[in-house]
């Protein structure tokens, strides 16, 4: 183990650490407080990770598939049968090492306070994360891995680096970034069939979506609209359901955007593809933050990476305030024309603007009917009493929408 090259993290793990102590004691020197510490972060690891089973070899082999080195780089962005032999051979031998290590029985001392019986057995109380689909896929390879050959160990870990990534972006599909990408333990899980109305809207978002996971030329968005429309919770939708197509959604918070170039940077090293989620997307007149981001879309030295395309939502049709003095003829600035046009130029840089406009009476009941069926209000309540009622929500709390809806619906729920 402490000669590995490709998988040298795992020995800088604590718990790879504490494990080897243990094997290597045989026992005779171990104490109760050695043992309770190994299974005290074993368990902890084990609730954090929603680890099931034999808890230990799952989490060996979630060690593996995040760790991020030159095999994992590689394999990510080449077939299994193209990584070179010098390499496949080094991988080999490390896999052999490390098999030798995660199946090495502890010493009997250690069985004898029931932790290991509990460790075989665990159940994890994190549901959110038990179901993701990289906690099914991890725990789909851990039920055999130990038992393979190092040869199918081998081609399980590059089909599962070239199909799904490695390090936290095969474990997570949602990210913040503050200073660093950090993956979020309990992404919205918002379906597309969750969202009623605008259907000529998400077919735009999902055609260009479609094309760039399909590896095509696909345009930046600009999702504008009334608030409360749905333009986010679409964005999330549509990286819901690309999740097994290698997209992943970075929020980029707008106290952050300078860090722009960085997060571009950062993301054209990976293989997967990404949207960049800048919500509520605006600036205040006298901001001058908007220049700098037009040069970072489009007409900068920067290049924005193949593998990462910017959605904005705004409630503002060109992003900056603008004001009716913008467009008198008497102004300080003796190119008026010119000043107008810069301000209209950053909306500009996004290939395709979808527009959200708020909806009709109609269209608004219908958003009403459809989440009232998907929580179970429809049928058991009249329809005509709902309609009926949603009306009154509507007139007393909020302008029509999607988000005016929810919130009718929550509130006939918590009665």
């Amino acid at each position: 183990m402490k000669e590995l090259v490709f998988y040298n993290k795992l020995n800088e793990n604590e718990l790879f650490f504490l494990r080897d102590r243990l094997v290597e004691s045989g026992g005779g020197e171990l104490t109760q407080k050695d043992i309770a510490r190994y299974y005290h972060f074993l368990l902890k690891e084990a609730e954090a990770l929603a680890l099931e089973d034999d808890v230990w070899e799952e989490y060996a082999v979630d060690c593996l598939l995040t760790n991020e080195n030159y095999f994992s780089h590689l394999a990510a962005k080449t077939r299994e049968d193209q990584i070179p032999d010098s390499i496949r051979k080094v991988v080999l031998e490390e896999l052999q090492a490390i098999k030798d290590f995660v199946v090495s029985p502890l010493p009997e001392i250690c069985l004898e306070f029931g932790w290991e019986d509990l460790m075989q057995n665990f159940t994890p109380q994190q549901e959110h994360r038990k179901n993701s689909y990289y906690q099914k896929e991890r725990h789909r390879i851990a039920k055999a891995f130990w038992t393979l050959s190092v040869e199918d160990m081998f081609k399980t870990l590059a089909c599962f680096y070239h199909q799904f990534g490695f390090g936290s972006l095969c474990r997570y599909h949602f990210f913040n970034w503050k200073n660093d990408l950090l993956g979020v333990d309990v992404a919205d899980p918002i379906g597309m069939d969750q969202l009623y109305g605008y259907q000529t809207q998400k077919q735009k978002i999902m055609h260009n979506t479609q094309a760039f996971c399909a590896g095509k030329k696909a345009n930046n968005l600009l999702l504008y609209g009334e608030r409360g429309t749905g333009k986010s919770s679409l964005i999330k939708a549509v990286a819901n359901h690309f999740t097994l197509d290698m997209l992943r959604l970075v929020y980029l918070p707008k106290s952050y955007m300078q860090d722009l170039p960085t997060v571009l940077a950062r993301l054209s090293l990976y293989p997967q593809k990404f949207i960049i989620l800048l919500d509520d997307f605006s600036f205040e007149k006298d901001e001058k933050d908007y220049k700098l981001i037009k040069s970072f879309i489009e007409g900068g030295l920067t290049v924005q990476p193949a593998n990462v395309l910017l959605y904005a939502t705004t409630n503002r049709r060109h992003l900056i305030e603008e004001s009716w003095r913008d467009r008198e003829v008497v102004s300080e600035d003796m190119y008026l024309s010119d000043t107008v046009s810069e301000k209209l130029s950053l909306s500009e840089r996004f290939g395709i603007t979808i527009v959200f406009p708020a909806p009709d009476q109609e269209q608004y009941l219908e958003i009403v009917r459809g989440i009232a069926k998907e929580e179970g209000i429809l049928p058991g309540m009249s329809q005509e009493i709902l309609e009926k009622e949603a009306l009154k929500w509507e007139r007393w709390h909020n302008s029509r929408s999607g988000r005016t809806a929810r919130q009718f619906v929550n509130d006939l729920l918590s009665r």
